[in-house]
């Protein structure tokens, strides 16, 4: 009997995991809305208030690339870099390759002091063999 309860509980949790990362169609304006908002503030150099505005929409966006790539930018712009390697890490764990994620990671933690960590950081991203531009 204990093993039916868990293979069920188990089932139930992967259903809600499943809902929860799908995306319904309502959801992406409001998201390229705020992410234009963000990027306007931050362009007329409000970067503290840019941050703001995504900090309080992370509840209902937490997990999508696009948003924590945002909200990472604006943390690190506004002078919260630790914040900004959490919002990092959530895209580099989706995608290992996000160049953007990786070079503002390494300022990141440049910002933060960690010289060592910022070094990594930097060469996994020419790891990946950048235009020389990066």
């Amino acid at each position: 009997m204990r093993g039916a309860v868990k293979a069920g509980l188990w089932t139930f949790i992967a259903m809600h995991m499943a809902i929860a990362a799908a995306q319904p169609p309502e959801r992406v304006a409001p998201l390229a809305e705020l992410l234009g908002q963000a990027h306007e503030l931050s362009a007329a150099g409000k970067a503290e208030r840019a941050y703001e505005l995504l900090a309080s929409a992370e509840d209902e966006y937490i997990g999508e690339p696009r948003f924590d790539y945002a909200l990472g930018r604006a943390a690190l712009d506004a002078g919260y870099p630790a914040r900004a390697t959490l919002a990092f890490s959530r895209v580099l764990a989706v995608d290992p390759g996000h160049a953007g994620a990786l070079i503002d990671t390494g300022r990141a933690y440049l910002a933060l002091g960690n010289s060592q960590q910022a070094r990594a950081t930097f060469e996994s991203l020419l790891a990946l063999d950048p235009p020389p531009a990066v």
